[in-house]
C-alpha cells in the first residue's frame, strides 16, 4: 500500500503530532486511518506546535524551543532559531516561503530566493 503525500500547503496545528519523548518528536499520522506515517526526531527540544508541508514536499515545524526546523526525507536539514521563546504557529506560501508568529508577537517571513533576501544595509535598519 503506497502512502498518499500531505497536500502542499497544509497546515496541521496539534492534530499531526503525537506528544512522546518529552514532546520533541514529530510523529505524522493518517487521520483517517489511525496509522503512523512518519517519525522525525532529533530536532526540537520541547513541545511541538506546529507543521506545514512546503511545495518542495518538505515539513516545517515550529516550537516551545524557540525554533522552526525543515525536514526533507524524514532527516532534519535546517534550523532556524527565533528571538522569542516559542514559535507557536508556521505555515508555507504558495511561492515557498515560510511564516511563523512567535510569543513575541511578531509574524516573520522567510525565503531561500535570493531575488527576495534583503540586503543588509535593510537589514541592520530593522535591528
Amino acid at each position: 500500500m503506497a502512502l498518499k503525500p500531505i497536500p502542499t500547503g497544509a497546515t496541521f496545528c496539534m492534530l499531526t503530532i503525537s506528544a512522546f519523548n518529552a514532546y520533541s518528536t514529530l510523529r505524522l499520522w493518517s487521520l483517517s486511518r489511525g496509522t503512523l506515517l512518519q517519525e522525525l526526531s532529533g530536532g526540537h527540544t520541547s513541545f511541538i506546535y506546529c507543521v506545514a508541508v512546503l511545495p518542495s514536499g518538505e515539513y516545517v515545524s515550529s516550537g516551545e524551543d524557540g525554533s522552526i526546523r525543515i525536514w526533507r526525507a524524514g532527516q532534519l536539514v535546517q534550523t532556524i532559531l527565533q528571538p522569542c521563546i516559542s514559535v507557536w504557529t508556521v505555515t508555507t506560501l504558495p511561492n515557498g516561503d515560510i511564516a511563523c508568529g512567535g510569543s513575541d508577537g511578531v509574524v516573520r517571513v522567510f525565503t531561500r530566493s535570493e531575488e527576495r533576501t534583503a540586503d543588509s544595509e535593510t537589514v541592520k535598519v530593522g535591528t
